[in-house]
């Protein structure tokens, strides 16, 4: 991946072109921070402009203070072999953090991303997380799908209204 000339936007050099949302974020926030995280996390995100969880993932960065985001656009065939190489098709966002964690995915939460980047750099399967440092590959049964979570809390829906 040849680092050529970036555009620095708050905390997030961007290799491609960063999206308007991000652009116009950064500019109304004037890149205050929301929190810190405990030691400095160094992170390579492989995005699509047009994805809105990649723009997600960018706000988030934006807000997060001991957060450094280097962004490349899997537009570029070298940068989406990375990708297929890391999860194993061509997905975004897709997070490598200099350890060797990767996290697939931006959660909707803010807190859940602060936890996720967390349970990352410190080695802990997560939701999100594909592989931890030293290239140990998560489970699929250890990421904690989501979908369990959600058909579970439409069974309890309907068993609630079944009940009254």
């Amino acid at each position: 991946m040849a680092r050529g000339e970036g555009k620095r936007v708050c905390n997030i050099v961007f290799y491609g072109l960063p999206p308007l949302e991000v652009l116009l974020y950064a500019s109304i926030n004037n890149c205050s921070k929301r929190s810190r995280l405990p030691y400095m996390v160094r992170v390579k995100v492989y995005y699509s402009p047009g994805c809105p969880a990649c723009r997600r993932f960018f706000l988030y960065a934006i807000d997060t203070d001991n957060l450094f985001v280097e962004a490349y656009p899997v537009e570029d065939p070298k940068i989406a072999a990375r990708v297929e190489e890391l999860v194993g098709k061509v997905v975004t966002p897709v997070a490598e953090l200099e350890n060797g964690a990767v996290i697939r995915g931006c959660p909707p939460s803010y807190e859940e991303f602060i936890e996720r980047l967390k349970a990352a750099y410190e080695g802990r399967p997560a939701k999100g997380i594909v592989r931890l440092p030293g290239g140990r590959r998560v489970e699929e049964s250890k990421r904690e799908s989501g979908l369990e979570e959600l058909l579970l809390a439409l069974l309890r829906k309907r068993l609630e209204v079944k009940g009254d």
